[in-house]
C-alpha cells in the first residue's frame, strides 16, 4: 500500500517505484519511505520535516525542527522527509490498530507513531532528480503556480 501525502503534488512515478522496491528487496520490513537533501534555507522551516536515519537506513527520528543540530562545525548533510510512504497491508491493518503516541502527537507526525511503536521503518535518498516541494503555506501555493508556469503546466 501507498500513501502519498496530498500536500506532495509534485510526486514522480519514479518516487512511487523506488518506495515500493524499498519493500519488495526487503521484505523482512513492513515500512519505507523517501528523503533528499534539505537546501540550507530550510534548515529552520517547520514545514520541511527532517529525517535522521541509522547505517542500516532505518529511520531514527523525523521533525519539523533540525536534525542533526549544528553543535559544533557541520557537516552532516540534512534530510527532508518526502510525503510517502509504503506498507505492507498486514502492516497497516496493524497500525490503524496503535493508540495514538506522544512525539507523533507533538510533531504532527504520523511517521513516529510507527517507531514509537517499535517498527522499523526502512528509509532511502530518492535518485529522483525532479523538482518537488511541499505546498503547506501560501507561499508555497505561490511557488507552485510559478512552477507549472515556467514548466507550460498552466
Amino acid at each position: 500500500m501507498v500513501n502519498i501525502q496530498g500536500d506532495e503534488p509534485l510526486i514522480s512515478s519514479m518516487m512511487i517505484d523506488e518506495t515500493v522496491k524499498l519493500l519488495l528487496d526487503n521484505p523482512s520490513d513492513v515500512s519505507a519511505t523517501l528523503v533528499r537533501p534539505v537546501a540550507p534555507e530550510d534548515y529552520h522551516n517547520i514545514g520541511v520535516v527532517k529525517t535522521v536515519f541509522d547505517k542500516d537506513s532505518y529511520a531514527l527520528y523525523f521533525s519539523r525542527s533540525l536534525i542533526p543540530y549544528q553543535h559544533t562545525e557541520f557537516n552532516a548533510t540534512v534530510y527532508e522527509h518526502i510525503g510517502i510512504f509504503a506498507y505492507t497491508k498486514s502492516f497497516l491493518l496493524t497500525y490503524a490498530s496503535l493508540p495514538e503516541t506522544p512525539l507523533a502527537k507533538t510533531e504532527s507526525l504520523e511517521q513516529l507513531k510507527v517507531l514509537e511503536h517499535g517498527y522499523k521503518m526502512r528509509v532511502a535518498v530518492t535518485k529522483c532528480k525532479e523538482a518537488g516541494f511541499c505546498v503547506d503555506t501560501p507561499e508555497d501555493l505561490k511557488r507552485m503556480r510559478e512552477y507549472f508556469i515556467a514548466n507550460g503546466m498552466a
